[in-house]
């Protein structure tokens, strides 16, 4: 599942990642007539702050796709533009910060609790500590430290699982190439995705460290887990 939204409400913006995580992309609102081809997806949302004149086109591109289409919007549509979007088979969904707010009130205990910061006594299998306050997200597939996630091309991330994988190991430049290419590369391409690596782990990048004995190659050791 893939969901494509275009919206330009900074409310939506700021939520929605959190919602639907990593199964959605946001988009500019004006993509939808600019760009030739859709992203790839499998479910539409527009989210706008109120309905008018200028939506109508956006939407009718959104439904000639094919795919569910959903309309995110804060005012609430009168009962003609109600119609309108039903009949072009458009599902209308509520402002979600609505929906936030509206359980605040009818349950202030449960959101209170459900609220609660729940502090972890070690890191879950999908958080992995590297050295100075640096952790790498698994399932985001991420660097995270000051407060900053830094993405990691696939590359990136099937290495530093790679190194993880075989710490304390002195890890070859070709062996790196077969697990990561799956063939031959030169030494050079190596090298400039390790130094990638470490530059986006920042903090962290000494766990990977250059060895020149036993055939030369890197070697990966992480610190204890903090407390």
């Amino acid at each position: 599942m893939k969901i494509a939204i275009f919206t330009n409400e900074p409310s939506f913006m700021a939520i929605l990642p959190h919602i639907f995580k990593t199964i959605c992309d946001i988009f500019p609102l004006q993509q939808i007539v600019t760009v030739k081809e859709m992203p790839v997806c499998t479910h539409l949302i527009v989210g706008v702050e109120s309905i008018n004149e200028t939506i109508w086109p956006l939407l009718r591109r959104v439904v000639r796709t094919g795919l569910p289409a959903y309309l995110m919007v804060t005012q609430s549509p009168t009962p003609s533009e109600y119609e309108r979007i039903k009949f072009m088979e458009i599902e209308i969904l509520d402002d979600p910060l609505k929906l936030i707010v509206g359980n605040a009130f009818d349950k202030p205990l449960e959101l209170l609790e459900r609220m609660k910061h729940k502090r972890l006594d070690r890191p879950s299998n999908a958080l992995i500590y590297l050295e100075n306050g640096v952790h790498f997200n698994t399932n985001l597939n991420c660097v995270i430290y000051d407060d900053k996630r830094i993405p990691l091309s696939l590359r990136e991330m099937q290495v530093l699982t790679f190194f993880i994988h075989n710490q304390g190991k002195i890890i070859t430049k070709q062996l790196i190439a077969q697990e990561i290419w799956g063939s031959y590369v030169s030494d050079e391409s190596v090298s400039k995705l390790i130094h990638r690596l470490k530059v986006k782990l920042g903090p962290a990048s000494e766990v990977i460290a250059s060895r020149k004995s036993g055939g030369g190659g890197y070697y990966f050791e992480q610190s204890e887990q903090m407390g």
